[in-house]
């Protein structure tokens, strides 16, 4: 079976994200089940939008951003530039309604070590 590069690009975002979640649960255990906590829910998302890494308990959640999230990529949009618009609304919108419910929204970019990112959080949860 050939391997698209959707599927490609879903598993090094997965890839990613797992290896986020491993380094943090060695320092803080699991993170949360709830991906998509009630203050996310709107009309427009009756699911509510997912955080990748989400540890009420201390405050926080992880976003784990691809490219997607910076700049338009016609691969990830699927060749349509609005697309990129809605991603970016989707995105302020999670921002907006983190910081409305006292969660701080940190990320990991696709251009970051995530080992040497959570060194900077670690300085973070220490003053929590």
């Amino acid at each position: 079976t050939k391997i698209t590069r959707s599927e490609e690009a879903g598993y090094m975002q997965g890839a990613r994200e797992k290896l986020c979640r491993e380094i943090l649960t060695e320092y803080l255990g699991s993170p949360s089940l709830i991906r998509r906590p009630e203050f996310l829910k709107t009309q427009e998302h009756l699911n509510g939008l997912e955080l990748d890494i989400f540890y009420p308990q201390y405050g926080f959640a992880i976003e784990v951003q691809g490219i997607q999230h910076e700049k338009y990529h016609e691969f990830f949009h699927k060749g349509d530039p609005n697309n990129f618009i809605r991603q970016q609304a989707r995105d302020q919108l999670k921002k907006e309604f983190c910081e409305k419910n006292w969660i701080a929204l940190r990320y990991v970019w696709y251009y970051e070590d995530p080992y040497l990112r959570f060194l900077t959080l670690e300085q973070y949860l220490l003053y929590l």
